[in-house]
């Protein structure tokens, strides 16, 4: 990849989406007002809206148009009074979404199938989205002259272009492009790779339009998550994980960790990107906590990203002082520990291998979160990778539930396996792997029951537990039962039931395996790991990681410290960094809200390090005593008190 400036730590991305509908845009604008919010943020760095949602311009355009109430150029006024404050500023473009061009130019507009206008809806009387505008018509046309304009007036640091979309569009020019390129309308595959063809022309010609200018200009397109898209890396400068963890498209707080493992494993540059409301993007007047906001700023810094706080401007151009005394308490935080950050690695002995990544199908996101929160919740280090990596790197490889093991896939583990390294596999990931079962049809059994062998029932229940999905249904071949599945008495319908939600256990043999191990091998038939993120059940999560306690006998870290908590380790150069972090998401409404801090003492740790000198608390350079046994580093972390970093050297 090329090399661009490094983020900096500290960003707003500051929305503008304003409507024609309100006067006086901009009017009460002031600069030295404007920098001394930023400088209470400890900001050192904003995104600026050069193109809104609304379509509107807040430049002197001559390719766009300028939002009709602007009373003075907000743009450039932002980015002189940035420079001068040292305070970097890319701008933003939106994409996807403009209304301007919608009205100018309807036959641009995305549409499905049916004709309807895609994204665009509403619900209980109240617009909910935008026109989304497609970019297999002049409107990409029109992009490139934007993208000349800002390039040519202002040369910014990095352009942010907003909703990316490669979803397959009816309007006519894509009716037509279909057509041209003798494509069935109902060819699915056909239909997605031309999204893709598209979207990677588009991203072709506006890198080039910028690189013609400055090849150091960032430019980043934002969009659903893309892990494992590396036919579009190329066109980045770097990453920015979009995560409001309030919003229900993230699906709350474990939305960023699974997705920041993926971008630090891939040694991105990237962001992490929050937001100060206490729901979703544009909400005026909304705050989050402020125990909230450092919260998530920690759990950024750890997983080595920078970080991205997302604010709107109101119309009249001001922003908020109370927005930025609450970022402000945030961002001192990060200032003081960024240092520790910058520039780290991820160190980590498990991978998992994302379905996503590997697919490209968001459907299967569940089983990786669920994954990444099982291992988490023990204090497992670990990477997120695709099917790229070198899984010689790793002790264990956990295939979770959805992952298509494909022929060089196959090889590749089964390398990896002769080498020594283990294998756990669940659910519709066994395909080409020699996990001592194969698949025999489909279960008859509409849900099921395990029961845990004494191998992989540590601290479990002694009795059949409930599986929400039953397991795949399979036949043995060599390998050792762990876990035996059980059948329900019959499955429920209308007019055959018991009870109020699933049929009693028959204790009667399903007539396939639940876990099988073979050799370096272990196969759970169920898709434990999807059935993890959305149920939750303890005794999934226990039984997966009794079988990744057969697998991995001595792991990297061990600590005592509480399920809700998070560890991870980086390394820089001469030394590693070691971060806990503990606070509680409460659901307040359909809202998860963190308030209460509550510290946590005493947390003992042991790493399996090479030669250790030194331990001390940083920032606080806070020496405490550790014991090294020639493998293992022991040490007590006397509080951690949301967050605490352990520096070894």
């Amino acid at each position: 990849m090329k090399k661009f400036p490094e983020l900096r730590y500290r960003q707003i991305h500051l929305d503008f989406h304003t409507s024609e509908l309100i006067d006086n845009i901009g009017a009460d604008f002031n600069e030295k007002d404007f920098i001394a919010n930023l400088k209470a943020g400890h900001v050192n760095s904003v995104t600026a809206f050069a193109v809104c949602h609304h379509g509107w311009s807040y430049y002197p355009t001559k390719v766009g148009e300028v939002h009709p109430h602007l009373k003075t150029m907000l743009l450039p006024r932002m980015l002189t009074a940035a420079k001068d404050a040292d305070i970097e500023m890319p701008v933003y473009v939106t994409v996807g979404w403009n209304e301007r061009i919608a009205r100018l130019h309807p036959e641009w507009v995305v549409r499905n199938r049916d004709g309807k206008l895609m994204d665009l809806y509403f619900e209980n009387g109240q617009r909910k989205m935008w026109h989304r505008i497609c970019l297999n018509t002049p409107y990409l046309d029109h992009l490139l002259e934007v993208t000349r304009e800002l390039m040519e007036l202002y040369n910014p640091i990095g352009i942010f272009y907003d909703i990316i979309r490669e979803s397959p569009c009816y309007c006519e020019n894509c009716l037509k492009t279909l057509r041209e390129k003798n494509i069935d309308i109902n060819d699915e595959n056909a239909l997605k790779e031309l999204g893709t063809a598209i979207l990677l022309n588009a991203l072709d010609k506006i890198t080039e339009e910028i690189y013609k200018f400055n090849p150091e200009c960032r430019a980043y397109f934002n969009g659903h998550d893309r892990k494992g898209r590396n036919d579009l890396y190329p066109y980045y400068s770097h990453y920015e994980i979009e995560s409001l963890p309030t919003t229900d498209w993230c699906g709350g707080y474990q939305h960023f960790p699974q997705n920041a493992h993926y971008f630090l494993w891939k040694q991105f540059d990237f962001l992490g990107q929050t937001g100060k409301f206490h729901t979703t993007w544009g909400e005026f007047g909304g705050f989050k906590s402020v125990q909230a906001l450092q919260y998530e700023t920690m759990r950024i810094i750890m997983h080595g990203a920078k970080c991205s706080i997302g604010d709107q401007m109101h119309p009249t151009g001001k922003l908020e002082p109370a927005t930025y005394k609450l970022i402000g308490q945030a961002y001192k935080m990060v200032e003081a520990k960024e240092s520790y950050c910058r520039g780290a690695k991820s160190v980590a002995e498990i991978a998992i291998l994302a379905p996503t990544a590997v697919t490209h199908n968001q459907d299967f996101e569940d089983a990786e979160i669920g994954a990444a929160m099982m291992l988490t919740e023990t204090m497992q280090l670990f990477d997120m990778v695709d099917d790229t990596v070198d899984f010689n790197k790793y002790q264990v490889v956990i295939l979770p539930d959805e992952v298509p093991i494909d022929v060089e896939t196959g090889h590749k583990l089964a390398q990896f396996i002769r080498n020594g390294g283990k294998v756990i596999a669940s659910g519709n990931s066994l395909d080409n792997l020699d996990c001592g079962v194969v698949r025999d049809g489909v279960s008859p059994h509409y849900i099921d029951y395990t029961f845990a062998k004494p191998l992989v029932a540590e601290n479990m229940v002694s009795d059949n537990f409930f599986n929400y999905i039953p397991a795949i249904k399979t036949k043995l071949v060599d390998g050792e039962v762990l876990a035996e599945v059980k059948s329900p008495y019959f499955n429920r319908t209308e007019e055959k039931f018991c009870s109020h939600v699933n049929t009693p256990c028959s204790h009667e043999d399903a007539g396939y395996p639940g876990i099988v191990r073979k050799g370096n091998v272990i196969y759970l038939a169920h898709k434990i790991f999807t059935m993890y993120r959305n149920k939750g059940m303890k005794l999934h999560r226990d039984l997966a990681m009794n079988c990744l306690k057969l697998a991995y006998e001595k792991p990297l870290l061990q600590a005592k410290f509480p399920s809700a908590g998070s560890i991870m380790l980086l390394k820089q150069p001469q030394r590693h960094v070691l971060h806990l972090l503990y606070a509680v998401p409460i659901k307040r409404g359909d809202i998860e809200v963190i308030e209460d801090i509550i510290p946590v003492r005493d947390v003992e740790v042991k790493l399996r390090i090479p030669a250790v000198r030194g331990v001390k608390l940083v920032p606080e350079q806070k020496d405490i005593n550790f014991r090294y046994d020639g493998e293992y580093c022991t040490f007590t972390v006397p509080e951690v008190n949301l967050h605490q970093m352990v520096e070894l050297t």
